[in-house]
């Protein structure tokens, strides 16, 4: 009987050792998913932040060439005048600068 109670008493404390290992695995296991979740929402927080950087890049880069092209075509526009100015001048003219060249033909009419 008492080597029945003693084992009866030995497989409580292995149980209870179990149990206690088990709710403690269990812990670690839970510990172990919120630093994986933490670390995956860290994860996903750099990648949109490297990809907003990059769009951003991106938007500088169009406008910076946008910039480029209205300079381009103002450039264009400026030389186009001069020529159409400097072929407007009758031959045997005097050269005038385009603003008086204006002036004059205003007084004209």
């Amino acid at each position: 009987n008492e080597l029945l109670y003693k084992g009866l008493e030995e497989a409580k404390a292995a149980a209870e050792l179990a149990r206690a290992e088990g709710k403690q695995a269990l812990q670690e296991e839970r510990h172990a998913a919120s630093k994986r979740e933490e670390l995956q929402r860290q994860d996903q927080a750099d990648r949109c932040k490297d990809s907003q950087e990059i769009s951003l890049n991106l938007l500088k880069r169009a406008s910076e060439t946008e910039q480029q092209h209205r300079q381009g075509l103002a450039d264009v526009a400026g030389k186009f005048e001069q020529q159409f100015t400097k072929a407007a001048v009758p031959v045997g003219a005097p050269k005038l600068l385009p603003d008086k060249h204006q002036e004059a033909a205003k007084e004209a009419q």
